[in-house]
C-alpha cells in the first residue's frame, strides 16, 4: 500500500516534473515531510485539512514575508500569497452559496 507521503510527492512530481527546479522542491518537501512524521509520529494525514487550515498557513507565510528586510522579491511573492488568499476566499464562498 502506497505511503501517504509518497501520494504527496507523486502529485507534486505530477505538478512540477522533472525539472531542476521541481527536483530541488521533490527534495525539500520530502525532508519536511521526514520532520512531520518524526515530530508528530505519523505520516502527513492525507485528505484532513481543509481549505481554512490553507488559508492560516498562507496567512502565516504572509505574516514571515513582512516581517522580512532586504528580500528584494518579497512584494512579488506577497501578491502571489494574496492573490491565493483571495482564491480561497473565493472558494470557500462559492462553497457556502452553492
Amino acid at each position: 500500500m502506497e505511503s501517504t507521503n509518497d501520494k504527496i510527492i507523486d502529485l507534486l512530481k505530477k505538478h512540477l516534473g522533472n525539472t531542476k527546479f521541481g527536483m530541488i522542491i521533490v527534495s525539500n518537501i520530502k525532508k519536511r515531510l521526514k520532520i512531520g512524521d518524526k515530530k508528530f509520529k505519523q505520516e502527513m494525514p492525507f485528505g484532513k485539512y481543509e481549505k481554512k487550515d490553507v488559508s492560516e498557513e498562507l496567512e502565516d507565510a504572509l505574516i514571515y514575508l513582512l516581517s522580512m528586510e532586504n528580500f528584494k522579491r518579497a512584494d512579488s511573492f506577497k501578491k502571489k500569497i494574496i492573490n491565493m488568499l483571495s482564491g480561497l476566499e473565493l472558494t470557500e464562498r462559492e462553497d457556502r452559496n452553492g
